[in-house]
């Protein structure tokens, strides 16, 4: 879409309303995606703007990205090396992140697009804060109590657990280590036919 206030191109983002969702979790929600809109990194989508439309749904508007999600085929014949500097490039983007307080919470394949660059090089876009968590302000979570987030798959044990006061950075490095064993033996770590089953395991 196109911004006509300034003439900016991105992409939009609109979240469908639930019957549950109030006006107190909807003001969260938009602050916790300015607060990753604050952040400006190269390997972090930025986020232009949140909002609500008319009919009450609220959208983020961020920049786009014509990438693929990491574990498509944009890897495959790839060095090592490459991917190995791919991984520190997503890490430069959540030790960003982490500077200023901000838990992703849900890192995951689809989170993670990656584009090459005019010189070959695999460059890496976090996206997709919508669970984002501040690790200062604990009234700024979206969930309450007893609500578990994220994708089981690559969810940390203290989040599966809705053991809130637990996340902290090393929740998305969990993430990150799940991807990477999927990426490299072909599975995730832990699978199962349900999320139950997972977050059992």
């Amino acid at each position: 879409v196109r911004d006509k206030r300034v003439n900016k191109v991105g992409t939009l983002k609109v979240i469908r309303q639930k019957a549950d969702m109030t006006s107190v979790s909807l003001t969260r929600f938009e602050r916790e995606i300015r607060n990753f809109a604050q952040l400006i990194h190269p390997y972090i989508v930025q986020v232009y703007d949140v909002g609500q439309m008319t009919t009450g749904e609220p959208y983020i508007f961020m920049e786009q990205v014509n990438g693929e999600p990491i574990n498509a085929n944009l890897l495959r014949g790839r060095p090592f090396s490459e991917v190995m500097q791919l991984l520190d490039r997503i890490l430069e983007g959540l030790d960003e992140a982490h500077a200023n307080n901000l838990i992703h919470r849900d890192l995951k394949p689809d989170n993670i697009l990656v584009t090459v660059d005019s010189s070959g090089n695999l460059i890496p876009k976090l996206m997709d804060f919508g669970l984002a968590l501040r690790a200062d302000e604990r009234d700024m979570r979206i969930t309450s109590d007893g609500m578990v987030v994220g994708t089981p798959i690559y969810m940390a044990p203290e989040q599966a657990c809705d053991e809130h006061y637990q996340i902290c950075p090393a929740t998305d490095f969990y993430g990150i280590g799940c991807i990477l064993y999927e990426l490299f033996c072909g599975e995730p770590p832990f699978t199962g036919t349900n999320a139950v089953m997972v977050m059992v395991a």
